[in-house]
């Protein structure tokens, strides 16, 4: 395959891909925006979205470069390397997620969240009916 095609596959894979790419890209501006409020969920999910956006774009290249140069072997190795290049890109974008779920788990106290009060016997709309 030449090294035209091979470019023409890489844009392609790049264009399927770029409502999660621009996902990643706007979730990094906002962490830099949030930065200063809250730096470590910042520089949390600052880094697994940096993470997630290596592991799309190097494994898209490294798969179009795959395909476009067999090499000795053919295609049958070709599938041989693209699974261990696939489950490394895999384990690089499953750390990426873990630091993102991280970062919305950082640094809340125990106490943060809504206050829940305890039960009543009265029926749940009780103190909605009009008074006699």
């Amino acid at each position: 395959m030449s090294s035209t095609n091979t470019l023409i596959m890489l844009l392609s894979q790049m264009v399927m891909s770029a409502p999660l790419l621009l996902v990643y890209l706007v979730g990094m501006i906002m962490a830099g925006r949030w930065w200063r409020r809250a730096p470590r969920p910042a520089m949390l999910a600052m880094t697994g979205l940096a993470l997630l956006l290596v592991a799309t774009l190097v494994g898209s290249a490294t798969q179009a470069i795959l395909i476009g140069n067999p090499g000795p072997g053919g295609m049958a190795s070709v599938a041989t390397r693209m699974q261990v290049f696939g489950f490394a890109f895999m384990l690089v974008r499953a750390a990426g997620m873990a630091l993102v779920v991280l970062a919305v788990f950082a640094g809340r106290s125990t106490a943060s969240g809504f206050d829940v009060r305890p039960a009543t016997n009265e029926p749940p709309l009780a103190n909605l009916a009009p008074q006699r």
